[in-house]
């Protein structure tokens, strides 16, 4: 919760508002000893250079988390830009990969309706007899290949 406030708080305030309250700090530091020669003003001595302090370290620290949220802000932006281009490649190499799986969907649609075509011009062979011919063993056997063996990205022919 205090880490956000303070982060808050450096990005509302310019880096030059931080060093005016360090130097406030020190003038005020400073002004504690004038003050305490005064004996009517003696008693805020104290206060005033403790109030200094507290003006000085405050500033001083604020001044240098402002330093290191800029220092963040730029690694931000330089990992977003780092994030874009990696997107940017990963939209063309998902293109290339959706036209390689378009090209292997129609080669197995090809090969598939060339097996059904092959069946039905030879369906009154195939249905003649109770066993199976040479050309129904070999028309089963195209079938059941497979086309994309290996990895997906190679598309091996049936021996067609």
């Amino acid at each position: 919760m205090f880490g956000w406030l303070i982060e808050h708080a450096i990005l509302l305030m310019p880096a030059w508002a931080w060093l005016a309250i360090a130097g406030t700090g020190i003038a005020l530091y400073y002004l504690s000893g004038l003050i305490t020669a005064w004996p009517q003003f003696k008693p805020y001595g104290m206060l005033v250079k403790f109030l200094g302090a507290v003006m000085l370290l405050g500033g001083v620290f604020m001044y240098g988390g402002e330093g290191v949220s800029a220092i963040w802000q730029e690694q931000i932006k330089e990992a977003n830009a780092r994030v874009e281009a990696a997107e940017a490649k990963s939209a063309k190499v998902n293109t290339v990969i959706k036209e390689k799986i378009v090209t292997e969907i129609q080669i197995i649609k090809e090969q598939a309706d060339a097996n059904n075509r092959d069946i039905e011009a030879k369906r009154d062979s195939i249905n003649a007899e109770c066993k199976l011919s040479d050309d129904a063993w070999m028309l089963y056997n195209n079938a059941s290949k497979n086309a994309l063996a290996g990895s997906a990205g190679r598309v091996k022919s049936t021996g067609k």
